[in-house]
């Protein structure tokens, strides 16, 4: 499955029309509320634009925030379609793969994103789609049901809210981990088979399962059936959570965030008696 990043822009109200969405009708005043926004793609690679309508709240913040503000009866302002921001999609829907993938490999390197759109590029080419979710995507600025293509798609912005919320899940407190595991979504069945590897876990809903995002919520829930304990690493620029594998007090997830964090604080240290030499020297 290949990806590409988008740059989206808003372009108007979505509103229903007849099965589609019209965008004469996106600024007239109208009784009925307006379902979300209609946004414009261009891609990064390419020069053909693309068109889908999303839910105000699936914005990034500050973009849903000032939306959730205005009149859903008024056009929205011209600053308002200028702010872009990324959003990847799939150009392929790639095929099942036979080999077996290890889920803990890729919770480890979901906790190590960061804001940088190549590394969850590749994340998402090694990996695969991130849930369940698609967009429905148009050629044409009249977005007719029979023109819509659904295409699975990321939402870098949602990433960075998902890390928080796993982080905090796996590293959460033994009441907050039956909270955890007494949540529908967090049922799952463990099968044993005859070869390796000898069990495999499955779901109610298999869709759960088939993406990055249900595979890391099976791993948190296994986690806490075996009442594993886990931190997060103190270092500001890491906060990988790691597994607490003995009663040693440790503060970061490997030596080198140690390392990092200890050459850190002695520049820290370090300062204020330069300051102090440098003075004397003038």
């Amino acid at each position: 499955m290949d990806w590409i990043v988008y740059d989206a822009t808003i372009s108007g109200w979505e509103k229903e029309h007849r099965g589609g969405i019209d965008p004469r009708a996106w600024f007239r005043k109208s009784s009925r509320p307006y379902t979300g926004v209609a946004l414009r793609l261009w891609p990064r690679l390419g020069k053909e634009a693309a068109f889908t309508s999303v839910n105000v709240d699936r914005l990034p913040p500050h973009l849903a925030k000032r939306c959730s503000k205005l009149d859903r009866n008024a056009a929205i302002p011209e600053w308002e379609k200028r702010d872009s921001f990324p959003i990847l999609l799939a150009t392929s829907s790639g095929r099942p793969s036979n080999e077996l993938a290890d889920p803990y490999e890729m919770r480890d390197e979901f906790f190590g994103l960061s804001c940088d759109l190549d590394q969850l590029t590749d994340f998402a080419r090694k990996w695969g789609r991130w849930d369940s979710n698609n967009l429905a995507i148009s050629q044409s600025e009249r977005i007719g049901v029979l023109d819509k293509k659904e295409t699975p798609c990321i939402f870098p912005h949602w990433i960075q809210h998902e890390q928080a919320k796993f982080r905090n899940a796996l590293c959460a407190a033994q009441e907050q981990q039956k909270q955890w595991l007494s949540h529908p979504e967090r049922t799952i069945l463990i099968v044993q088979r005859s070869q390796k590897p000898y069990f495999f876990v499955t779901a109610d809903s298999l869709t759960t399962l088939e993406s990055c995002r249900g595979a890391i919520a099976a791993t948190i829930t296994l986690d806490h059936l075996s009442r594993s304990q886990f931190r997060t690493c103190s270092r500001d620029k890491c906060k990988r959570p790691f597994k607490l594998e003995s009663e040693h007090d440790r503060k970061y997830c490997t030596r080198r965030c140690a390392h990092a964090e200890a050459q850190r604080a002695y520049r820290e240290s370090a300062k204020p008696e330069k300051a102090r030499k440098d003075r004397r020297a003038r």
